[in-house]
């Protein structure tokens, strides 16, 4: 734990049975545990669990209602794509196309991906082979700043003079309040007073309540139990006033959740906390991303260098006739928004 009272300032070759070993690295949300998790604390009561399994047990985690397949995705998930980050060859697509053949599938919607992910056009290419309409579509955006190499002195001189005005200011003013202190956990001995701490605040924050209250929780104790938690708490007054969680994995640090009591606002609890927290990955964990997942939120891009857009793949079977259906309206809806958005700009 660190204890802070004064300031720090290309696709694989295409062979018919390439093998996709797991690679050495792979992001928090492709892995088994991530998966697991999911399924068991954060998804509805009465998801029914069918994973796409193609030679070599490669896995493609997936939930099925009937004749309609989704990627095991929620509100909770960053990321999706093959089990432990496994990158399949094309031929292994078809694999995959094959297998929601053999299933039946008359809609699959999987996301979110990175619009460059390989899965993503091997997939939407293959489905089309097997008679599928594919398309993608906008999920989100995300925000990251490589960072390899760099120290909390460089992340600062590389961001706009106004956010370390910001940082300086808001530090000082906390530094004048009483019982001002920040912790970070990162050892799963840790961790419970910590998300005792976490839930106290979340609670006194501006969001709303959690849908799956177990999820968080067990998440935070499984990437504890792993060495990937950073979970930051900044105290006033002897109470928690701002909690942020954070992951390390493979050098990328993920910003997760992000909370404040709305009392302590003006104090600029949660921008001192992400401070903390930015210095501690870079300098300690040393990591050559850190990464601020899902949301276009305007503030990100003053902590953050770059951005990507996050889709989604859906894909519907025209041999099926509700599929056949659904596909009709999704691209005439398409069609009838393209035609009012170029009308719009005619005027």
């Amino acid at each position: 734990m660190t204890d802070q009272t004064c300031p720090v300032p290309t696709t694989p070759p295409l062979l018919a049975h390439a093998e996709s070993p797991v690679p050495a690295r792979c992001p928090l949300f492709l892995t088994q545990d991530w998966f697991d998790i999911l399924e068991q604390h954060g998804m509805p009561s009465g998801t029914t669990r069918n994973d796409a399994l193609i030679e070599h047990a490669l896995r493609l985690p997936l939930t099925q209602s009937r004749g309609s397949f989704h990627a095991l995705a929620s509100y909770y998930s960053a990321d999706y794509g093959m089990q432990d980050g496994v990158v399949v060859s094309m031929t292994q697509a078809l694999q995959l196309a094959d297998w929601f053949r053999s299933q039946g599938a008359r809609h699959i919607e999987l996301r979110p991906m990175r619009d460059d992910a390989p899965l993503l056009r091997m997939l939407m290419d293959a489905l089309r082979s097997h008679g599928y309409l594919s398309d993608s579509f906008h999920v989100s955006t995300n925000w990251y700043l490589p960072c390899s190499g760099m120290s909390w002195a460089g992340y600062l001189a590389s961001r706009p003079s106004r956010l370390a005005n910001t940082l300086r200011r808001c530090r000082k003013r906390l530094e004048g309040e009483a019982g001002f202190r920040l912790r970070i956990a990162s050892h799963s001995d840790e961790t419970e007073q910590m998300l005792r701490d976490y839930a106290v605040v979340y609670a006194q924050s501006w969001k709303e309540s959690e849908p799956y209250p177990d999820f968080i929780p067990q998440l935070c104790r499984m990437c504890a139990r792993h060495g990937w938690l950073r979970l930051g708490v900044l105290y006033l007054h002897g109470e928690p006033a701002a909690a942020q969680i954070w992951f390390v994995k493979d050098g990328t640090a993920s910003i997760y959740k992000l909370a404040y009591d709305s009392r302590f606002a003006k104090l600029g609890v949660g921008t001192v906390l992400t401070a903390a927290l930015t210095e501690h990955v870079l300098e300690v964990d040393q990591v050559s991303e850190i990464d601020f997942l899902t949301g276009d939120d305007a503030y990100k891009a003053e902590w953050m260098s770059h951005s990507r857009t996050l889709v989604g793949l859906l894909a519907f079977n025209t041999r099926s006739p509700s599929g056949l259906l659904q596909a009709a309206l999704h691209f005439g809806r398409r069609w009838l928004r393209n035609f009012k958005s170029g009308m719009a700009k005619t005027r």
